[in-house]
């Protein structure tokens, strides 16, 4: 009789404490919790919804990430690199920041930065890259229009930076993507205006001195 006691007792206890255990984690993971650290060293981080619809990826060259749509992972075109992408409510890829830089075959540098933010079901709308390669160096803005009918693909319609001949301006180009007006500073801080039509030849030109 006593035995039998002693087990109850033990029964009791033990389904007391895997209560009080289960209480405990369940309010531990339902209540917010914070944390302060003064340096983390990782290889990825991965930012979700409470629902683990991923929203960010900040990743190193060797983990980053395929391209995402609807939640699904799909191989990456473009190089490996280091950087951030940025998913929308339905966990597909929105945009991103990527970079890079090394020194190459003989003492050569590259280096690359890039950051785009995409529009719903598309790619980039708007981005601003800067390169290094082959000793040349670069560094442009770049607005795209995208269509809304499925299968029309877009047109960037206009760019402003520096390219590598050391020349600066803006292009802004038809809904077709062709360049159609140029306005730059030459290397030689020569201003010009260059306008053409859809086949890509000058039909003017400022100041007219400049024609060639």
């Amino acid at each position: 009789m006593f035995k039998k006691s002693i087990q109850r007792v033990l029964v009791v206890y033990a389904a007391a404490v895997t209560l009080v255990a289960v209480g405990a984690s369940a309010y531990a993971t339902s209540r917010p919790r914070n944390a302060a650290f003064d340096t983390i060293s990782v290889r990825r981080i991965n930012v979700v919804e409470a629902d683990g619809t991923l929203r960010t990826v900040i990743s190193n060259r060797a983990n980053f990430p395929g391209t995402y749509i609807r939640g699904v992972e799909h191989p990456r075109e473009d190089r490996p690199t280091a950087g951030m992408i940025f998913l929308d409510d339905e966990g597909s890829e929105i945009g991103g920041v990527v970079y890079g830089g090394a020194r190459v075959i003989d003492g050569a540098t590259e280096s690359h930065g890039h950051m785009s933010f995409d529009q719903y079901n598309a790619t980039q709308v708007f981005a601003v890259s800067s390169w290094e390669e082959a000793g040349e160096r670069g560094s442009r803005l770049y607005f795209s229009d995208w269509r809304d009918r499925p299968g029309e693909t877009g047109q960037t319609r206009l760019v402003l930076g520096r390219t590598p001949n050391r020349n600066v301006g803006l292009t802004v180009n038809d809904s077709q993507g062709r360049p159609r007006i140029r306005i730059r500073v030459l290397a030689n801080d020569q201003p010009e205006i260059v306008m053409l039509d859809e086949n890509g030849q000058e039909t003017a030109r400022l100041p007219a001195s400049n024609l060639r």
